[in-house]
């Protein structure tokens, strides 16, 4: 008897097509648990570093000659930066066997135009902002409690504190926890997913509210396309940067935090939809425009390199 299996059309046996396909199923299943695992071991090591790392960063920052306000948010960027940083070195060392090139932040040339792009992107948005609201009356100007020595000290000091909390939040929003979100569930559930986890932990910021919430997670859509279409961390980092920076320097609130003991102080009014209250633009239809505006431009922008593709 003839045990043959009849050739299909291409003259390949269909037993063997269907052993293959049935083979690239369970590998891309395996590959899925595997970023699964990988994803829950990281957040684990992160939340233990972060126990860990916030009692140092207060007993260390308690000790500078900083402000009650200064000395809060370093308190905060420092130990979030540090644990992201250490969790993160750990499971590419320990679990990847990769350098942090594979996560985005290889410095190839032009990592720090890119960074710099980014940053003058983010600065330019609050720009439009601030236009928006002075052009309708409802932003003015007033001579700060600070001098021009003093306000120059804590400008530098606060671009100082936004490089370092754009790293850490890029690092855990953007970096290896998402990137392996991509590999289970694809880059747009990801990016939905993380977006909204971003906007969810701002919910705790004073004068937190539901626009200002989605709008933060509307940003961080923002940040996370700006990965996408480079497979790098720089051009996020630098957008988060410029953005964060560029409002506390304007006078206007951050997240609901407000930077104090500036050269100038900023006088807002108007309805809460157009300027955002208390918990800043980021809270307004206005801030909704303008990054809704950033994230058509970077869609319509051609990828370099997409961020599926194999890293060194």
């Amino acid at each position: 008897m003839n045990t043959d299996h009849p050739a299909g059309r291409d003259g390949t046996d269909p037993q063997i097509t269907q052993m293959s396909q049935i083979s690239e199923l369970e590998l891309t299943r395996q590959t899925r648990l595997n970023a699964a695992l990988r994803f829950g071991i990281f957040i684990l090591l992160y939340l233990c570093f972060a126990l860990l790392s916030g009692w140092v960063a207060v007993a260390l920052v308690r000790s500078l000659p900083v402000s009650s306000a200064t000395g809060s948010m370093l308190e905060t960027v420092a130990a979030g930066l540090t644990a992201v940083a250490a969790a993160t070195l750990l499971v590419l060392a320990g679990l990847d066997d990769r350098p942090p090139a594979y996560i985005g932040l290889g410095r190839a040339p032009g990592w720090l135009a890119e960074m710099g792009c980014g940053f003058v992107l983010g600065a330019a948005m609050i720009g439009v902002i601030v236009l928006v609201l002075g052009a309708s009356g409802h932003l003015r100007y007033e001579a700060g409690p600070a001098g021009a020595g003093r306000g120059a000290l804590r400008l530098a000091a606060v671009l100082g504190i936004f490089l370092l909390g754009a790293l850490h939040e890029e690092l855990l929003f953007r970096g290896y926890p998402f990137q392996r979100l991509i590999e289970v569930m694809g880059a747009p559930a990801a990016v939905l997913l993380l977006a909204g986890a971003f906007g969810a932990v701002h919910s705790g910021n004073p004068h937190a509210s539901i626009p200002g919430a989605l709008n933060t997670a509307l940003v961080g859509v923002l940040f996370s396309i700006a990965y996408l279409k480079t497979a790098r961390l720089w051009l996020p980092i630098g957008l988060h940067w410029g953005w964060n920076f560029s409002e506390g320097a304007s006078g206007l609130p951050v997240s609901g935090i407000t930077i104090d003991a500036l050269p100038w102080s900023a006088r807002v009014s108007g309805p809460e939809w157009l300027q955002g209250g208390g918990y800043g633009p980021e809270a307004s239809l206005t801030a909704t425009a303008v990054i809704g505006a950033a994230i058509l431009v970077l869609l319509l922008r051609n990828s370099d390199r997409g961020a599926t593709e194999p890293r060194p």
